[in-house]
This record gives C-alpha cells, sequence and structure tokens, in this order.
C-alpha cells in the first residue's frame, strides 16, 4: 500500500514558514528604515578612533566588517588606531620597564625604538584586515583602497614637574588638507591613534633642528587640524 507524502504545506511546516517570513519583513524594514541615513552620510567623512586592544583583538576582524560597510555606502573613513598593548608586550620582550608620570609614558632612546616597532606591525595588520576578499564573508569582492602618511607632526611635552617626558609628543597640526585629497581618491585613510604613535616632528631641543618621531599622547582628532577640517561625525 502506497503511503502518501506529506503535503508541502502540511502543519508541521507551517511555524518554520511563518517564521522565515516575519525574518523576510524584518530585514526589509529595516532597510528601509536605514535608507534615510545612507543618503544623509553618503560622501560625508567618519573619524574612527580605537585602541590598540580592538586592533589586536577579536574585534579587529568585526570592525574590518563594518569599517568595509560604511565605505560600500560611500562614507569617507578615517581610521585612527592606538597600540599602547602592542608597545607593552614590545618593552616586555626586550626587558624594559615601563616609565609613566602622571598617566603619560615617560619615552627615552631604548622606549622609543620599541613604540615604532610596535606602532609599524599594529598599521600593517590593521591594513591586512582592511584588504580581505575572501568568499562567503561580508567582504567578499570588496577593495578598500587605504591610505598613511606623514599627515601629523607633533612637539615634545618636556619637563613637567623636573621630570623629562624625553620622546613624548603632543600633537601639533594635522595637515587636514592632505587627507582631504587622499580621501577624494575615494580611499580610506589610516592615521597612527593618540598616546602611542611615532610622528615625524622637531625636537626644538636638538642644536641640528632635523626631525625626530616622537611618541605622541594627544587624540589627532582634538588637534587644531580638526577646526580646520573638521570631520562630519566624531
Amino acid at each position: 500500500m502506497a503511503i502518501a507524502e506529506p503535503s508541502v504545506n502540511s502543519p508541521d511546516d507551517i511555524p518554520a514558514q511563518v517564521a522565515a517570513d516575519d525574518l523576510s519583513q524584518r530585514f526589509v524594514a529595516w532597510v528601509r528604515a536605514a535608507a534615510p541615513f545612507i543618503h544623509a552620510f553618503r560622501g560625508k567623512t567618519f573619524v574612527l578612533g580605537f585602541g590598540g586592544e580592538v586592533a589586536g583583538g577579536q574585534l579587529a576582524q568585526k570592525l574590518a566588517y563594518d569599517c568595509n560597510l560604511l565605505a560600500a555606502l560611500g562614507v569617507r573613513l578615517v581610521l585612527v588606531h592606538g597600540a599602547r598593548p602592542q608597545i607593552e608586550a614590545e618593552l616586555a620582550r626586550r626587558g624594559l620597564t615601563p616609565r609613566y608620570h602622571k598617566g603619560l609614558r615617560v619615552t627615552d632612546a631604548d622606549a622609543l625604538e620599541c613604540v615604532k616597532a610596535a606602532v609599524a606591525v599594529t598599521r600593517i595588520e590593521v591594513e591586512a584586515l582592511l584588504s580581505q576578499g575572501l568568499p562567503n564573508t561580508p567582504m567578499a569582492g570588496s577593495f578598500m583602497r587605504v591610505t598613511g602618511g606623514n599627515f601629523l607632526t607633533a612637539k615634545p611635552v618636556g619637563v613637567v614637574d623636573g621630570i623629562d617626558y624625553g620622546f613624548t609628543g603632543a600633537v601639533r597640526k594635522v595637515i587636514a588638507d592632505e587627507i582631504v585629497a587622499d580621501l577624494d581618491q575615494r580611499g580610506a585613510h589610516r592615521g597612527d591613534h593618540r598616546r602611542r604613535c611615532g610622528i615625524p616632528s622637531q625636537d626644538r631641543r636638538r642644536p641640528d633642528r632635523r626631525p625626530r618621531p616622537l611618541s605622541a599622547l594627544r587624540d589627532p582628532c582634538g588637534a587644531p587640524g580638526r577646526r580646520t577640517c573638521p570631520p562630519d561625525r566624531p
């Protein structure tokens, strides 16, 4: 005796079908609700600042996906990353003890070498995350043009309370026009974050006036350049 096969619309299938229809309706509603924001922020500039904990942690991949999505929607991105954990790890690897005064790192010549090494590696890792295009991922088929450069200059913190901060610096100027010029080429600009990054500058204490890198301690987004070229979204 032949056994009848279950109908396509059998009662057992109804809950799953209802759930799928509800999910589709919610997805369509979400896209429609996002449309005004897509129109409002297309072509705008977002400055995204994140610490070294994010750049070297589990959230780095998700951050890359989100940056890719924003870029695909026409948002111009300026990424400002940190590297404090990476610097601490490099100091420990070389057997050096970090020195701080009032929450700021005292950067001697040996510490500065650690800063440069850690920031360089972090930059490469961030750019690698933004360069993925693997199938079956949110970045499949994508391409993000990433640029960086000497868009910032810094000045030494100097001597505070009798403590010489050495190569610890504060942001003196942001070359905003050059960043905008890069963004006009449809790129995502990657900058080095506040507090721990190598920035070409001139050390006023040196008689030869040669540019020396400093470990910057201040958020470049709050530097004078922001007033001349503020981001559309902080």
